[in-house]
This record gives structure tokens, sequence and C-alpha cells, in this order.
């Protein structure tokens, strides 16, 4: 059964996220229900019922090439899609590199949303994107409502057995998430994703694919507790989604039991996804991201970041310290590993280390890794 989104909702979506609104913002709430594309429509001598052409709660996308040699054809024209009942207007400005100011004034009064769109994003692609969210299965949007309460919430063992049994058709005694995105340019479209994986062969049984936010979930079960099987599952997974493993980045929660361990898995992924993200590895496990394990959910805590603060305040306008607690922390307090980050020469290490350890007050070599472990690994969550 296919929903209504926002227009808000959908600014979310790959094509749409870098659409700048330049009037209707009292509209974004506006329902969508499907696209359509203006194009010659109210070109001189067009007999055409824009009525049928263009549906009620459409977001509709144009570039205004009927109105090239008469830009007063732009006013009525939208005076009309708001009569048809339209939701949103999304320009591409090659050949208006700006709307006439009548036409967003006119907007603001009436509450439409009106956006401009880069040149190097297709209408194709826009309309695809549209389309498949509006028309995703409400099974899809009760799996990314689950993940929101498992992620933001605590639900209890009635909840999280719900949950699962409405994610995943067949028995299982363990789970384990893993959430994934594109890299490096790449981009992962969710409804690309589910519409491969839905044509595909593979054991729907076992696997149930997700979205929260701009991160894909794959939630696997098996009875297993060995996570190498789960990454061979999902290794048939990412071929099956036509997924190329090069082109993503992967955040592997660990195994838990089911259902009680569901929350948990999906929690483990996500914390894990920022720390991938941070450090730029893939793939990468919850099991390895050390501290980050409870620094991750923790970093508003205020005592952590008065710990923070109160650790870094004697380095914080020293730019060449700063960046050598970092790579030292990053290193994992490997002298060499370091000045490899740095490209200095070890000895350099040494003594900007010795700098810290006095200036921080902190003598013992051990204490001062922790300390600066804790603090460092605070600041680069809360400043990337």
């Amino acid at each position: 059964m296919g929903t209504q989104v926002t227009v808000r909702e959908l600014l979310q979506l790959q094509s749409l996220r870098n659409f700048k609104l330049l009037a209707g913002k009292k509209g974004l709430d506006n329902p969508v229900a499907s696209a359509n594309i203006l194009d010659f429509e109210y070109a001189e001598g067009a007999r055409l019922a824009r009525g049928e052409i263009f549906t009620k709660k459409a977001l509709v996308v144009t570039s205004f090439l009927f109105a090239q040699h008469a830009p007063e054809k732009i006013l009525p024209a939208v005076e009309n899609l708001v009569q048809v009942g339209v939701s949103a207007l999304a320009y591409k400005p090659v050949v208006f590199e700006a709307l006439p100011e009548a036409v967003l004034a006119y907007a603001d009064k009436v509450g439409l949303p009106v956006f401009s769109f880069a040149d190097e994003v297709y209408f194709e692609n826009i309309i695809y994107e549209v389309m498949a969210r509006v028309t995703l299965d409400e099974g899809l949007l009760s799996m990314e409502r689950s993940l929101e309460r498992m992620l933001l919430q605590n639900p209890d063992g009635a909840e999280l057995a719900d949950i699962a049994k409405g994610m995943f058709r067949g028995p299982a005694a363990n789970c384990a998430a893993v959430c994934l995105w594109g890299t490096g340019g790449y981009t992962l479209s969710f409804s690309s994703v589910v519409n491969n994986y839905n044509k595909s062969a593979v054991d729907k049984d076992r696997a149930a694919l997700g979205r929260w936010r701009d991160r894909i979930f794959a939630l696997i079960t098996l009875d297993s507790e060995d996570i190498h099987k789960y990454e061979a599952v999902l290794a048939d997974l990412l071929h099956a989604c036509r997924i190329s493993s090069g082109k993503v980045r992967l955040a592997f929660g660990g195994v838990h039991p089911l259902p009680g361990g569901l929350a948990e898995c999906a929690r483990e992924a996500w914390t894990t996804a920022t720390v991938c993200e941070l450090e730029g590895k893939s793939p990468m496990h919850f099991r390895d991201i050390g501290t980050y394990q409870y620094l991750v959910p923790m970093q508003d805590n205020p005592e952590l970041l008065a710990f923070m603060r109160r650790t870094l305040a004697p380095i914080e306008e020293n730019e060449e310290l700063l960046r050598t607690a970092i790579a030292f922390v990053q290193a994992n307090g490997d002298m060499a590993e370091t000045a490899v980050r740095l490209y200095c020469h070890k000895n350099t290490v040494r003594y900007r280390v010795n700098k810290l350890r006095e200036l921080l007050g902190i003598d013992e070599g051990g204490l001062l890794f922790d300390a600066l472990a804790t603090a460092v690994k605070l600041y680069l969550l809360k400043n990337g």
C-alpha cells in the first residue's frame, strides 16, 4: 500500500538533497503523492487538459523551456498548477537563472514550495526517486519506524518480539546488523537496492532491509554465533542488490540473541558506522572500536565533555600539538606510526609527546595516552 510523504521528507532523497528553496517555505509540509514533468504543456497552441496531466499533490519539475522567449508565461502557468493542486515546484535554471519576483511572491503567498536544482541532476532521477519513495510499501515504512524506535528509544522485550516478528519471515536464534552507505562519490539509492533485492533469489527469510536517515540497514538472522557466517550472507546480499563492496562502507554490530538483542544489534551497527565514517575505514566491526563503544552514545554527556575541554585546554590553540595528539591516539600510542601519520621523524614525535606530557601535567606515559584517548576521541566526534 502506498503512502503520502511531505515535501520536507522528500528533501532527504539523494537527487533532492541539494535543492535550494526559493519561496513557499510554509508549504514544506504539503503532502506529495506523485511526480510530474512540466515541459511544453503551456506552450503556444498547446491544447491539453492540464488537470489530467498534472496530478493533485504532485511535485512538478521543469526548466520553463516553454517560456524561453516569453517569461511572462511563467506566472500564469504556476497559478494554474496551484489550481490543479500540485504540492511543490522545482526548476532547473538552464533557461532562466532567476525566476520573476512576481512568481516567488505568489508562491510565498499560497504556500507553494519553489526550488532550484543543479544542472547535473536529471529530471528522470528526481521522478524515479520521488515515485519510489511515495510508493514504498507499508512493510518498508514499518521497518523504518522500527529502526527509529530501536535506535532512539528503549523498547521492552514484548515490543522487540513484535518488531522481530514483523521484520523476519523465518525463525532464528540470533541476529547481526550491518550499516552500509556509499562512499567516494558513489550514490547508494535505497529504492534501487530494494528493487534489486525484491527481484533477486536471495533467501529473504534470513535478511531484512531498512533505512534510517542516510544509512541502509541489513539485518541478518541465523542460528549461528559466528560473525563470519553473517559476513557471507551479507556478501550474497550485496551481490543480489548489485552493490559493489568496494564502493560502500560497511559497519557491523555484534551477534545477539533474538528477540531481546535486536535493538542492541541495530545500535551497535549505528555506533560503528559513526566511527567508520570518522576514521575512513571499512569494513569495521563493533568489537574493534574500543572505547568508542561507549563514547559514541555518550558523546553529549556533560561530565565527559567537561573532561575533554579540561584535558585539551592547554593545547587547543597549538595546532601542531593538537594534530600530534590526534595522530598519537589514532596510532594507539605507537611513536613510529604517529610519525608516519604526521610525515615527520620519530624523534620529532617523541619531543612533541614529551611536550604534551609537560603541558597536560601527566608524567606517566600510559596515563597520558588514556587521558588523551578519551579527550581526543570526544573531540573528533564533536568536531568531525
